[in-house]
């Protein structure tokens, strides 16, 4: 028998070689189109509306899933790609998605639980997110409509893991049949709070017994309300700025106290591109900060220290409460923080503030001052509103963590305090370790400290006495804190 090499005999064509009719190619033939989407049931795709998510939720998507690798809410929205050009319509829903979303996440995660035959967890991170979007219009958006929620979160689902479409168009549109849901019920008072209003338990467990029921629910329900936006303008400026930004469409609301302090409003645009702003005239600045500034002991002409400045905002206002004649020293321990601290102050051009990096242990030893005002880092328990995934990143460890390091800032800061000068101590946060006991414990061993008493004006509950000092409690309105004012004795 002869091998199927010599059967074809020497210098005989390779097939498929030209001209020789073996191995001749088959004529082109197009492939069958393949169904992209469901089909019925003779095989033909089905007609429906078009795979395509809004700008708006896509861009809100990028960002939630950015913060799956631990960036933060407020970083969130530069690391997704889509933010880039988004209309002002369409950055306030995307906005609304991902602080909704985030706030939200362990009611969504509770009702999505009773739905899903799988853990959540055993999910992909890109469903997770898009389950929780979806869920989220559907519950708290009203102006959304339901199919539109469901429809382009089962689209991010489709693209990011086609094998559980169907699984999350099930399940987001049976939540969206039975809606309303029944509030989850857990077996404590702290769960089912916690449940309700999407908070760890263990925090709810610390304000219950710090605050009580009543407190603790009205906390809650702040720490997940969009706060108002409040503005401070500079000295002698209100006017024109109120006419400036009435131009542009927004509405600016003064208030009874602080007096410096205004609501912005309405429906302008370009906030933050306005001349306005870019001169300086006005900065963001939440109302229970402005309020604290208010009661400060601060005088015309003052040499002050704002220890933990970045990102400068009392900087600034530090800086007009002093005037042309007062110094102020602006420091942060952060290379990165410090930057921010002198370009805010750079756009506002106050020229009465010098800026310091580096540890408080580094400043020159003759410096002294009237007021050495100590905003110390902190859990951030009072201002979760504002930065909604903080509550997921918390621990209760975290709070004596804080506490160690704002007794050692507090040793360090008050040999700059001249006799008769005051101690300003605040935190955003609402634990007692953090705020009263600190200065408590700090009094014991500094005995030529006094708590020196400040006018709260009446019509302001929020203000509660603490032990020593002041809790202001976070509401609808505006964010939380404590604040305290402790006066050097001149012996």
């Amino acid at each position: 028998m002869t091998s199927p090499k010599a059967s074809r005999g020497q210098g005989s064509p390779r097939p498929g070689k030209r001209g020789t009719g073996v191995g001749k190619r088959k004529p082109f033939a197009p492939r069958p189109k393949v169904p992209r989407g469901p089909v019925d049931r003779f095989g033909k795709e089905k007609k429906g509306p078009p795979s395509t998510v809004s700008p708006a939720r896509q861009a809100a998507f990028e960002a939630l899933l950015s913060m799956e690798g631990a960036s933060k809410v407020g970083e969130s929205f530069h690391l997704a790609p889509s933010w880039k050009g988004l209309s002002p319509l369409d950055n306030a829903l995307g906005r609304e998605i991902v602080y909704g979303t985030t706030r939200m996440r362990l009611l969504l995660d509770h009702h999505l639980a009773a739905f899903c035959d799988r853990p959540l967890l055993k999910l992909s991170p890109s469903v997770r997110i898009a389950l929780r979007m979806g869920l989220y219009q559907v519950l708290f958006l009203d102006r959304v409509p339901a199919h539109a929620a469901v429809h382009e979160s089962v689209t991010l689902v489709k693209r990011s893991d086609p094998k559980t479409t169907g699984f999350a168009n099930a399940i987001l549109r049976s939540l969206a049949e039975k809606k309303p849901l029944p509030p989850p019920v857990a077996s404590t008072e702290a769960g089912t709070l916690a449940l309700g209003h999407s908070h760890p338990e263990w925090l709810v467990e610390r304000w219950l017994a710090r605050y009580g029921p009543e407190d603790a629910r009205s906390m809650l329900a702040a720490d997940n309300a969009p706060h108002s936006l409040y503005m401070r303008v500079a000295p002698n400026l209100r006017a024109a700025v109120l006419e400036a930004l009435g131009r542009e469409g927004w509405r600016v609301e003064p208030i009874e106290w602080p007096v410096d302090a205004f609501i912005l409003s309405g429906k302008g645009t370009g906030l933050f591109e306005s001349e306005s702003f870019l001169r300086g005239d006005w900065i963001v600045q939440d109302w229970a900060p402005q309020a604290m500034l208010e009661l400060s002991p601060l005088k015309s002409g003052d040499r002050i220290w704002d220890v933990c400045a970045a990102p400068g905002g009392k900087s600034v206002g530090l800086s007009w409460k002093a005037g042309p004649a007062g110094d102020v020293l602006a420091s942060d321990v952060s290379p990165s923080r410090v930057k921010i601290l002198r370009e805010n102050l750079r756009r506002v051009g106050v020229r009465n503030v010098r800026v310091h990096e580096g540890d408080v242990k580094r400043l020159p030893g003759a410096d002294k001052f009237n007021v050495v005002w100590l905003d110390a880092p902190c859990t951030g328990t009072g201002v979760l509103s504002r930065r909604a995934d903080l509550r997921w990143r918390l621990d209760p460890s975290d709070v004596t963590r804080h506490a160690a390091q704002q007794a050692d800032l507090l040793m360090e800061v008050q040999r700059r305090v001249y006799p008769g000068g005051c101690l300003v101590y605040s935190t955003c946060s609402m634990e007692p370790e953090e705020n009263e006991r600190r200065i408590e414990a700090f009094q014991a061993a500094h005995p030529g400290f006094r708590v020196r008493e400040v006018g709260i004006p009446d019509g302001y509950p929020e203000f509660r006495a603490a032990s020593v000092g002041w809790v202001v409690l976070p509401t609808p309105r505006h964010d939380g804190g404590y604040f305290c004012v402790l006066e050097r004795t001149m012996t």
